[in-house]
């Protein structure tokens, strides 16, 4: 229910994106492609960083054939979502930014400034919004990873208190 809850909700944004990003000039929206591209490289490079060091094994096995598959790959995986959202948003925003002039230069198009101005809006608000599901999701991972660590402090704790009775029971008659 709530997948579908945000597809819509996702659905309704690109249609208000469209109509009101007609109106926008190319040169703001050219501001907003470079914003996402600055807000996506520290994305990036935060979770690239973060995988490094909390996961160094994880990270390992991804790119190795043949270790085996653990509970750190697992996690590395769920993590490395948002950094492939990031990395699509830098690459889109590059590509868009780079092949703008070209396009201003081809005279079909130049008729369609209106539609041209709505769709590249429209890009703007689906990278966008591909962002803030990569968060999303990096912070469900993070709830998850929070209530298995719990867990296993809970279970730790119990085979502790269990060894400490084994250890501390009088001898059986």
């Amino acid at each position: 229910m709530l997948r579908i809850t945000l597809i819509i909700g996702a659905l309704f944004a690109l249609v208000l994106a469209a109509w009101f990003g007609r109106n926008i000039a190319c040169q703001e929206q050219l501001q907003l492609y470079g914003s996402l591209k600055s807000v996506s490289s520290i994305i990036f490079g935060v979770m690239g960083a973060w995988i490094a060091i909390l996961y160094p094994k994880g990270l390992k096995s991804i790119f190795s054939l043949t270790s085996s598959l653990d509970e750190n790959y697992a996690r590395v995986r769920r993590l490395i979502f948002p950094t492939r959202c990031a990395a699509s948003v830098i690459v889109v925003s590059l590509c868009f930014e780079f092949s703008l002039p070209a396009v201003r230069q081809i005279q079909a198009l130049v008729k369609h400034t209106i539609l041209l101005r709505a769709g590249s809006f429209c890009l703007v608000v689906s990278l966008l919004i591909l962002l803030i599901i990569g968060l999303l999701r990096t912070f469900s991972n993070l709830e998850e990873t929070n209530e298995q660590a719990k867990q296993q402090i809970n279970e730790d704790e119990v085979k502790r208190r269990v060894r400490n009775q084994v250890k501390t029971a009088p001898p059986p008659k």
